[in-house]
C-alpha cells in the first residue's frame, strides 16, 4: 500500500488536502479520513492494486460501522491507507435511516453524489473495469468471513477477518498471519465490540480518539444487543467498559447517554415511512449460493398480516417478483420479526419462488423441524409459517437452509 501513499502525497493537489503534518497521533476526524480515500481521487491516480475493509451485504449498522472505524484506526495508527467499503447497492443507504442520519450528523454527506465520500462495492467493481484486468483487490473482511455480493467478484484475496459469524475457513490462515493482520472469529453481539478490542490495546486510550468514532462503535453494539439486553457476550461488555470510560466525566451514562441513544437509533432504524413493499425487501436483504441454489433473505420487521393489510397481496408479489428476477433467485425468504399485541416475540418464514414450487417446498418439508415451522392458515396469498423457534435469526436460519439444500 506504500504505493498508494506516495501517490498521495504526489497528488495532493488532486485531493485539495494536505497530508503535511499527518501522524499516527493526528486526532483526525473521519470525515477528514473519508476525503482522503474519495474513489474519484483513488481513479485518477490509477493504482495497481488497492486495500479494502468491507462488511457483508446486509449492510447493517454493524458492518458499516466496522469498515469505517477499522480504517480509521488504521490510518491514524500506521498512516496506511485502505479503503471502507460498504457492501450495499448506493441507493440503498437512504433505507438504512439508522445509518444514514448518524453520518450525516457527523458530516458525512451520503445523498449528494459530487460530495459522497462514502465507497460501495460497486465503485471497486467499475475501479476494475476501468483499470484492467491486473488490477489487485485486497480485502480485510469485517462481520463476515468469506466475500459476499459484489465482494466475491471484486477481492482477489482475503488479507484479514474480524467477525462473529460461523466460520466458514474459506480464507487463507497462512496469507493472514504472514502479513500480520488479524484473524479474529468470535460469538459476540457485535462485530464492531471485537474491532474496538482489536485496536484499543494499540492506543492505549480512548480519549485521543473523535467523538463519531466512538458514537459509531457504540451504535452497532447498542442496536445489536439491543441496548444490551441481548446475545451479550464478554467482548460486547469489554467494549463497552471502554466506551464509558469515554465518558466518564458524564454520571449516570446510561439514563443520560446510552438509553437515548440507543431510542433515537431504534426509532431511525424502525422509520419505515415513505417505503414501499419493494424498498422493504431491499432494506435487510442477504443472497446466499448454498449448492448450486441462489436464495435470497429478506428480514422484515412485521407480520406479514400487516404487510398484505398495508400494501395488499398483489403489491406484494409484483415486489418479489421483481427481486427475485433482478437478484436470479431460485428462492426468496421472507424473515418477519415482530412483536405481538401482548409484547411476545414472533418469527415467521413466508418463502417466495417463481422457479420451481417443487424446490421450496422440499425446502421447507427439510428445515421444518430443525425451526419448529407451522403453517398459517389464515393467509390464503402466500405460503407462510409460525417459526416458533423464535430465538433463530437470519444468522442461524442461513446454515440451517444450507445443511437443509446440500441434502435435497
Amino acid at each position: 500500500m506504500g504505493m498508494i501513499i506516495s501517490y498521495l502525497q504526489q497528488y495532493a493537489s488532486i485531493l485539495k488536502l494536505s497530508l503535511k503534518g499527518v501522524s499516527k497521533d493526528s486526532n483526525y476526524s473521519l470525515k477528514e479520513f473519508l476525503d482522503i480515500c474519495n474513489i474519484n481521487n483513488i481513479q485518477k491516480l490509477k493504482p495497481s492494486s488497492v486495500k479494502i475493509c468491507c462488511g457483508n451485504q446486509s449492510a447493517d449498522m454493524d458492518s458499516v460501522v466496522s469498515a469505517l472505524t477499522y480504517t480509521y484506526l488504521n490510518y491514524v495508527k500506521t498512516s496506511q491507507i485502505i479503503l471502507p467499503v460498504l457492501n450495499m447497492p448506493k441507493e440503498d443507504l437512504k433505507l438504512r435511516k439508522d445509518i444514514f442520519n448518524l453520518l450525516l450528523k457527523y458530516g458525512i454527506r451520503v445523498d449528494n453524489d459530487e460530495k459522497n465520500t462514502l465507497i460501495f462495492m460497486q465503485d471497486i467493481k467499475n475501479l476494475k473495469r476501468r483499470i484492467g484486468k491486473d488490477f489487485v483487490v485486497d480485502a480485510i473482511l469485517v462481520d463476515h468471513n468469506e466475500p459476499q455480493g459484489l465482494g466475491i467478484d471484486c477481492i482477489d484475496r482475503v488479507i484479514g477477518v474480524i467477525d462473529h459469524h460461523e466460520d466458514t475457513k474459506t480464507y487463507d490462515e497462512n496469507i493472514i498471519k504472514s502479513l500480520n493482520n488479524p484473524l479474529i472469529i468470535k460469538t459476540c453481539g457485535s462485530c464492531s465490540s471485537l474491532v474496538t478490542n482489536y485496536w484499543y490495546p494499540q492506543f492505549g486510550s480512548i480519549y485521543s480518539l473523535p467523538e463519531e468514532i466512538v458514537k459509531l462503535s457504540m451504535a452497532a453494539v447498542l442496536l445489536d444487543t439491543s441496548n444490551f439486553k441481548s446475545k451479550v457476550e464478554e467482548d460486547d461488555l469489554e467494549a463497552l467498559k471502554k466506551y464509558k470510560n469515554y465518558f466518564v466525566n458524564n454520571k449516570n451514562i446510561e439514563d443520560k447517554i446510552l438509553n437515548p441513544f440507543y431510542k433515537s437509533l431504534k426509532k431511525d432504524k424502525s422509520d419505515i415511512d415513505g417505503f414501499d413493499m419493494y424498498d422493504l425487501l431491499r432494506k435487510d436483504f442477504k443472497l446466499f449460493e448454498f449448492h448450486g441454489y441462489k436464495i435470497g433473505m429478506s428480514s422484515l420487521g412485521s407480520s406479514i398480516e400487516s404487510y398484505i393489510q398495508k400494501f395488499g397481496s398483489d403489491n406484494i408479489n409484483k415486489a418479489c417478483n421483481k427481486y427475485i428476477r433482478l437478484n436470479s433467485m431460485d428462492i426468496l425468504l421472507l424473515l418477519t420479526s415482530y412483536s405481538d399485541e401482548s409484547k411476545t416475540h414472533k418469527r415467521q418464514v413466508v418463502p417466495y419462488s417463481i422457479k420451481s414450487n417443487d424446490l421450496q417446498n422440499r425446502l421447507i418439508e427439510r428445515i421444518t423441524e430443525e425451526l419448529e415451522l407451522a403453517k398459517v392458515n389464515s393467509i390464503s396469498d402466500f405460503e407462510a409459517f409460525d417459526q416458533q423457534k423464535s430465538r433463530a435469526s437470519r444468522k442461524q436460519i442461513a446454515p440451517i437452509v444450507e445443511k437443509a439444500l446440500n441434502s435435497l
